[in-house]
């Protein structure tokens, strides 16, 4: 039985409070049907760029945004580069509508279809979909292609496979933390490279449904990919150091990639906790603003006054593209109608709330 070596450290224990506490806001706050669907939508772009730009797919974020939506890209791409976005959405929405069932178990069955959503309908990969590697793979980098990690032997690969999906569902029933399990059979997962190809992105998307199925999906607006996308470095040398270990040992102490990987999710629900702050921020300006009839260059400069000290005249009309006269009487109406006030006088007159 598989049985991953581990501490609980002060930092970890920090990380997962401040996770629990940003996902218990953002799971409750009342957003608006339209700005909710808005950040499924950026979750989803993001996630389907960072999981495939990390393995080197060339598309930019808003390619792959056209993509998605079915539009043709200025720039020609393989047919490949384009079915690995589409085939990572249908991950996606895989886990989406899945997570949620109750007879969803997180088995070999389930990480075989991830798999097969990754490579299905890329050239090479019709016969390897979902079915494990019988032949040996190497982790190579640089344009030289140096081999930087070499896998398990092929026969090993159906029993390690089997002893990390009963240890998930072991770590399940005996309530370890979400993140704990997701971080690890992320890292596991990664190091028996079960697949010929499309690993990374499968691995990725295995912690995504451990997360999601206990509990945290966080109404779809998280996306763990983009914060390994954005540090791919930090990313492969926690788990290369790691692999390296597992080379000597196939038991490696895995403190420090645990931390790493929760340290990851802490960010990105920060991140979005954040957002949602200043949206409802927004809200509470809109319905606090509503009985005096302003418009939205004037909400807008009130929105900016919350979190700047002040304006003046010249950036008002420089930041809401309007003329003297339009920034004067929109200032002077919020002034008379009790927002803002007056600061200085002469070049050094500016506006502040009141």
């Amino acid at each position: 039985m598989y049985q991953p070596k581990y501490a609980i450290t002060h930092k970890l224990l920090k990380s997962i409070n401040r996770i629990v506490e940003a996902h218990a806001l953002i799971v409750n706050a009342p957003l608006k049907p339209k700005w909710e669907a808005g950040l499924k939508r950026q979750a989803l772009v993001k996630s389907v760029h960072s999981s495939t730009h990390l393995e080197g797919n060339p598309l930019s974020e808003q390619e792959v945004a056209q993509v998605l939506d079915g539009k043709k890209t200025k720039r020609e791409f393989r047919k490949r580069d384009i079915l690995e976005v589409t085939n990572y959405r249908e991950v996606l929405r895989f886990i989406s509508e899945t997570f949620a069932d109750p007879g969803l178990v997180i088995n070999e069955s389930a990480i075989r279809q991830l798999h097969k959503f990754c490579v299905q309908n890329i050239e090479g990969m019709e016969n390897e979909s979902g079915k494990y590697r019988t032949v040996q793979n190497y982790i190579v980098s640089g344009r030289e292609r140096i081999p930087v990690y070499t896998p398990p032997p092929p026969q090993d690969v159906p029993p390690l496979m089997k002893d990390l999906v009963d240890w998930i569902q072991k770590a399940e029933k005996e309530e370890i933390s979400p993140f704990l399990i997701s971080a690890i059979a992320h890292y596991e997962f990664e190091s028996i490279h079960p697949f010929v190809d499309g690993n990374g992105r499968t691995g990725r998307a295995l912690s995504t449904l451990v997360l999601y199925k206990l509990g945290y999906d966080t109404k779809s607006f998280f996306s763990l990919e983009e914060y390994f996308d954005t540090h791919p470095e930090e990313y492969y040398s926690h788990l290369n150091k790691v692999r390296k270990a597992y080379t000597e040992n196939p038991a490696p102490e895995l403190t420090e990639w645990v931390e790493f990987f929760v340290s990851a999710v802490e960010s990105e629900m920060t991140r979005i906790e954040t957002e949602i702050k200043e949206y409802l921020k927004g809200e509470d300006l809109r319905k606090g603003l509503k009985k005096h009839e302003i418009n939205s260059r004037q909400f807008k400069a009130v929105k900016y006054l919350q979190e700047h000290e002040q304006i003046q005249t010249g950036e008002y009309m420089k930041r809401f593209k309007c003329s003297r006269d339009t920034a004067v009487r929109d200032l002077n109406e919020l002034v008379e109608r009790g927002i803002i006030q007056t600061k200085g006088a002469g070049p050094q007159l500016s506006y502040i709330l009141k």
